[in-house]
């Protein structure tokens, strides 16, 4: 889903992965265990490259978007299971547990971008 808000200068896209949540995803393929409660952790570690997918090249997808979209000025915002993470500036992440009963059953991602025609070297933004 996407959406341009004009009186906001913003533009919002949305995606669902209605698949094994993040947490879940990385519990199981990596051995990690995250506590009750602490869904959002995994999220912080998906979005620091970590994946539960051997190869190179894996794992940089969320990352990446993280990065690209705070070089254009926006945010980004992650809810998997019961945790969400939103990254709201370079290096700035809120973390959040969710009341167990509204856990999400798969993932969803969020990117606001200004409307602005910032430019940016994409490659300076990707690994």
């Amino acid at each position: 889903m996407a959406q341009y808000y004009p009186k906001k200068g913003m533009i919002e896209a949305s995606f669902v992965d209605d698949g094994v949540t993040i947490p879940r995803s990385l519990g199981e393929g990596t051995g990690a265990e995250y506590a009750p409660g602490k869904a959002h952790e995994a999220i912080l570690d998906a979005l620091h490259g970590k994946s539960a997918k051997e190869g190179e090249g894996r794992g940089f997808g969320l990352q990446s978007s993280v990065r690209l979209v705070n070089a254009l000025g926006g945010q980004v915002l992650v809810v998997s299971g019961s945790g969400a993470v939103v990254a709201v500036r370079k290096g700035e992440v809120l973390a959040y547990s969710l009341n167990p009963q509204l856990e999400l059953d798969g993932t969803l991602v969020s990117l606001r971008l200004s409307d602005t025609q910032k430019r940016i070297n994409l490659f300076d933004e990707v690994e």
